[in-house]
């Protein structure tokens, strides 16, 4: 309970001095995270920033669509906090800096998890977010032939 209300009061405070501090607009470029499935049915998140970045990377929550996380294994320096069965923010004592990256291993109900994540930097400004592991469900491309004409023909039906 007084992680909660530690949090909560955190988390005013900095929305108070948001509004103070210059916006980070999220860039698809900023940040890269990829997904690998391991044999032993596990998750590897690779988080990357972009050495044309100019902020860290402090903390990332991910959601799984249509699923469940079990556990999570983190490097150095990362905690992190499963808040409902289906998101869990991790968050960093030494922010993930431009050019560098963290690997953090999770486990799923899902062979294949569908993952959406959100990363932000130290004044909580989103510096990116994207979708990993949604399955590629590929179309057979269909020919559809629709035609206005109407076939003419100077045959005439006998009287």
């Amino acid at each position: 309970m007084l992680l909660k209300s530690t949090i909560l009061i955190v988390l005013l405070i900095s929305s108070t001095f948001t509004g103070l501090m210059p916006m980070v607009h999220a860039a698809s470029n900023l940040v890269t995270v990829t997904s690998t499935n391991t044999p032993d049915g596990k998750t590897q998140i690779q988080v990357t920033n972009s050495p044309s970045s100019t902020f860290g990377i402090s903390s990332l929550t991910l959601q799984i669509k249509n699923g469940n996380f079990k556990s999570f294994t983190l490097g150095s320096g990362w905690i992190g906090k499963k808040t409902s069965p289906t998101t869990i923010s991790f968050f960093a004592s030494n922010p993930i800096s431009p050019g560098n990256s963290t690997v953090l291993t999770i486990s799923t109900d899902q062979s294949t998890p569908d993952l959406v994540w959100s990363a932000f930097d130290l004044n909580n400004n989103q510096l990116g977010t994207g979708e990993i592991g949604a399955p590629v469900i590929s179309q057979n491309p269909t020919i559809e032939y629709k035609s206005d004409h109407k076939i003419q023909t100077n045959h005439r039906r006998p009287p």
